[in-house]
């Protein structure tokens, strides 16, 4: 008779969490169909992105130029500089203009061999330095006791939080 309760609660518990994911899901399709409806309705009023943002063409991507970095082209729009960010979306950081010369200019993705990004884990909210390593990763060596695990956002902050990397893996060396 334990077993058969136990199994009557699961089942309950089960049906319960299905509701909650089919009502999540839901919430979600009727936030992306808003948010799509709101785009388009900018597009033909032709109104600018909510915050000033840029929308650009991108010129050469890899393999034509080095890994991690794009040339995008700024003849319509010379306000752009050096250091401004580079959003994918409206909060996606995914690397900073290095160079602007003429009605181009170079952005160096965050996964640049080199490129050093200062942020801190959205989980815990300690702060991280996180290095390009090319080919789209970059990784970051922390004390053994830092509270990391996959899958905890790297956020960078400032006048508005960006996500400008997700863990994808982390591995111990106890030795260093």
């Amino acid at each position: 008779p334990r077993y058969f309760s136990d199994r009557d609660k699961l089942v309950e518990e089960n049906n319960r969490l299905l509701s909650e994911s089919e009502d999540k899901r839901l919430a979600i399709l009727d936030y992306e169909s808003l948010r799509h409806e709101n785009q388009k309705l900018r597009e033909e009023l032709k109104l600018k992105p909510a915050d000033n943002f840029i929308a650009v063409a991108i010129i050469a991507k890899p393999p034509q130029v080095p890994l991690d970095s794009i040339f995008i082209d700024t003849d319509f729009d010379n306000n752009l500089k050096e250091e401004d960010l580079v959003l994918a979306s409206d909060r996606v950081m995914i690397g900073k203009i290095t160079e602007k010369s003429g009605d181009q200019a170079t952005i160096k993705l965050n996964s640049f061999v080199g490129q050093i990004s200062y942020g801190y884990v959205a989980r815990t909210s300690e702060s991280i330095e996180i290095e390009g390593i090319g080919g789209g990763n970059m990784e970051a060596r922390v004390p053994i006791d830092f509270d990391i695990i996959v899958g905890d956002k790297i956020m960078i902050g400032g006048s508005s939080e960006y996500l400008v990397a997700i863990v994808g893996a982390v591995d111990e060396d106890s030795s260093s």
